[in-house]
């Protein structure tokens, strides 16, 4: 649902008018799910609106959409600490977008502690993020989010019904395999 919304939000280089609409819902979910299509659109005017709505909207779970899809999609590194500093504001597991792509820029040089799962542990989190980012900001390289995650993965064991060895492999989504352990 939400890569539809993603594919309709703008055709032929104008706006669709439901999603519009939504953008004004009192419900967080049509707000939150229209918000995200437009920032998920590869369309400069819908991304700039959706910074814009970064600054007025009030919920945090939006907000974290919002910027998640513009780091993600548009390559917004500018927006990078904001969206490290919502992921405390917002608890596991509605951050993991958010980890997974600060996991993906930092690579080997990631701190070494999960978001958590109480406020305390998603701020020591944020802390150690934004140190991580205030260190290392102007050597990332956006293109890193262009490498395939471990986000849509398929994990597949095999064990064999009359003895013998099995295996666990990772499938990506063109069906490809990505690595496997054998003999098990």
């Amino acid at each position: 649902i939400r890569n539809t919304f993603a594919i309709l939000a703008v055709r032929g280089g104008k706006t669709d008018k439901a999603l519009e609409a939504a953008l004004e819902a009192k419900e967080t979910l049509k707000r939150g799910a229209a918000a995200e299509a437009f920032a998920r659109v590869n369309d400069k005017d819908s991304r700039s609106k959706m910074k814009a709505l970064l600054k007025k909207e009030t919920d945090n779970e939006i907000k974290l959409l919002v910027a998640t899809a513009l780091v993600s999609e548009a390559r917004d590194k500018e927006l990078v600490p904001d969206m490290i500093r919502l992921m405390a504001e917002v608890p596991q597991p509605k951050s993991w977008a958010a980890e997974e792509i600060l996991w993906r820029l930092a690579g080997e040089e990631a701190p070494n502690l999960p978001a958590g799962t109480d406020k305390t542990a998603r701020e020591k989190a944020r802390d150690e993020w934004l140190k991580w980012w205030t260190t290392n900001e102007k050597k990332i390289e956006m293109a890193k989010l262009d490498q395939e995650s471990s986000y849509g993965l398929t994990i597949v064991c095999e064990t064999p019904l009359r003895g013998g060895l099995g295996r666990i492999a990772a499938i990506g989504n063109d069906g490809k395999e990505r690595w496997s352990v054998k003999s098990l």
